[in-house]
């Protein structure tokens, strides 16, 4: 009786522990895929802070930083202590000259356990080549920082190139439902005038086809709105299957055309504060302290040297027992290159071509930025007069749909004018989104190009 009592209590505290672990789940699960509204802004700031890629060039800089401290550092004394024990079988052999004789003898005079330690000291006094270096260090840090901030920029360009898609695919689909619920009114209405015998049976058919063709469509748009999501989670680190709501909608009115930007002012802009643009000058300035750098290596290098050295000898390793003299020394080490084979001219050579290419690159970027630029200000005037434009051609798309639908209903107009009202009507919403997206594209890539910092 008491075992059975014992087996209902495990029982029973089984099934609590796990029903407590399956509520845990299921409502972690909810929480972590629950719906979560969220603007441009704050998505842009959540991946400013959470993006992978992003912090992998955030740690970049941390890296060029230890790089600095450890090239200075062979500028810097440099101090440390070396100690060596031996145990010979044989003691070493000494030559020596045997007196009166042309033959050289030897003895083994020492111990058979030897050790000996030594604190070295140096100091640099004359490194031309290092100093230059250092600096080049020091440019490749900020460089690494340039890199970080136009990581950021890129970053801020993709989120809202993917929120603007996802936003357009919402649109597209609430466009597609719309479309679908003119058509399924159309096939209603169409069925019941056949059965009252004022229409073919052929335009009640085509009716139906109207309205179940639309259906596909919506499917693929809402697969591509789930990828598109799924990208938007992706850059701001956060759980691929994370249902969000974006907040930031589409809208765009006569009222809103932009003022287009004098292209000559966002270039001289562009062209200070960009930092590709930015990364490419460090890069002619880094290569001609490479020149500077080669062209030093054929200097000498001086350093200040001191060593304090104990050793002693024993048998049997009666340390104890032996004698531990000392020697010590300061001097002046110098290095002078005579002859190297050519290989400082070839390394001032190279640095030399590598200089001359990073001085063409940043020619060649500059030209590129200034067609960007002329290319994106074209499209920006664009898209925006045919936003104008097809604002007009929706707004009579419409009122010839109305018009034509009345007569259909009156039984004055056919299924094909019908349709062919409908499909310009959708085509033309279609249009506008399109032209829609274009602009806001061509917006998001002049502020990639004008390079304005990213704040969060």
């Amino acid at each position: 009786m008491k075992h059975y009592s014992t087996q209902k209590f495990y029982q029973f505290t089984f099934r609590l522990l796990f029903l407590i672990v399956a509520a845990f789940i299921l409502f972690g699960t909810q929480s972590l895929l629950a719906q979560k509204e969220i603007s441009l802004e704050e998505t842009i700031a959540i991946a400013i802070q959470h993006n992978r890629k992003l912090k992998v060039d955030s740690i970049a800089i941390g890296i060029a930083q230890q790089n600095t401290i450890f090239e200075k550092s062979t500028l810097l004394p440099r101090v440390e202590i070396n100690t060596q024990t031996n145990h010979y079988f044989q003691q070493p052999a000494a030559f020596n000259t045997i007196a009166g004789s042309n033959l050289v003898g030897y003895s083994r005079p020492s111990g058979k356990d030897q050790s000996n330690a030594d604190l070295l000291m140096e100091m640099p006094i004359l490194n031309l080549p290092e100093y230059k270096r250092h600096e080049i260090n020091l440019l490749e840090e900020k460089q690494s920082q340039l890199k970080y901030n136009a990581s950021k920029i890129d970053l801020r360009t993709e989120v809202e190139q993917v929120y603007l898609r996802v936003v357009i695919l919402e649109k597209k689909i609430q466009l597609q439902n719309k479309s679908l619920t003119r058509n399924r009114k159309i096939l209603e209405d169409a069925r019941f005038l056949f059965s009252k015998g004022k229409i073919s049976e052929a335009d009640t058919l085509s009716a139906f086809a109207s309205y179940y063709r639309i259906e596909p469509d919506i499917l693929k748009l809402q697969n591509t709105l789930t990828s598109g999501k799924s990208r938007l989670n992706l850059l701001m680190g956060a759980h691929l299957k994370q249902d969000i709501i974006l907040t930031d909608t589409l809208r765009y009115t006569n009222t809103e055309l932009p003022i287009i930007p004098d292209a000559e002012q966002i270039y001289n802009d562009a062209a200070i504060n960009k930092p590709g643009i930015k990364i490419l000058q460090f890069n002619e300035d880094m290569t001609a302290k490479n020149v500077e750098m080669a062209k030093r290596y054929a200097f000498p290098t001086i350093k200040a040297v001191g060593q304090y050295t104990i050793q002693t000898q024993a048998n049997s390793l009666e340390y104890d027992k032996s004698l531990y003299p000392n020697t010590s020394y300061i001097g002046i080490k110098m290095n002078i290159p005579i002859m190297l084979g050519n290989a400082i001219k070839s390394k001032v050579q190279t640095a030399k071509y590598e200089n001359t290419q990073a001085t063409l690159r940043i020619q060649v970027a500059k030209k590129l930025l200034a067609s960007d630029i002329a290319d994106v200000i074209a499209l920006i005037t664009e898209s925006s007069t045919s936003v104008k434009k097809q604002l007009m051609v929706v707004e009579a798309a419409t009122k010839s749909y109305q018009i034509t639908e009345k007569q259909y209903r009156n039984g004055t107009s056919t299924r094909i004018e019908l349709n062919i009202t409908e499909d310009a009507l959708r085509t033309a919403e279609s249009d506008l989104i399109t032209a829609t997206y274009s602009f806001y594209l061509a917006q998001i890539e002049l502020e990639r190009l004008q390079a304005t910092d990213v704040t969060i």
